[in-house]
């Protein structure tokens, strides 16, 4: 079974994906700060990352730069922020995919296949 953490602080977006994810066969585990996803990354192997941008404690950007330096784990973004130097900040801290709030999850479920499957 894939696994995902998920790092999003918005209740809304957790209930609202989570029971997707989990019915489309991914195991889901949720984080709602930067630092709770950066202890998560340390402690256990993930098939994917989903980091909301906007974290309570930090930048996701920061998540997905720690996950980088030991870790080659596909990351989708996920933001509400839709400016194209985000979404290339984004991309250079290592980000696969970039997902605009508000999205459909089976876009998202797309993503994930697609990188974990290649």
């Amino acid at each position: 079974m894939t696994s995902v953490l998920l790092v999003d602080d918005d209740p809304q977006i957790v209930r609202a994906i989570v029971p997707a994810l989990e019915v489309s066969g991914l195991s889901v585990k949720v984080t709602s700060t930067g630092q709770e996803a950066i202890d998560q990354v340390d402690a256990t192997g993930w098939d994917a990352l989903i980091v909301d941008l906007g974290l309570p404690d930090m930048d996701g950007k920061a998540v997905i730069r720690h996950l980088r330096d030991s870790s080659s784990t596909p990351v989708v973004v996920i933001s509400a922020q839709h400016s194209q130097a985000e979404v290339d900040a984004a991309r250079g801290a290592g980000a696969n995919r970039f997902l605009h709030k508000p999205f459909r999850t089976p876009d998202l479920i797309a993503c994930i296949n697609q990188l974990v499957s290649s």
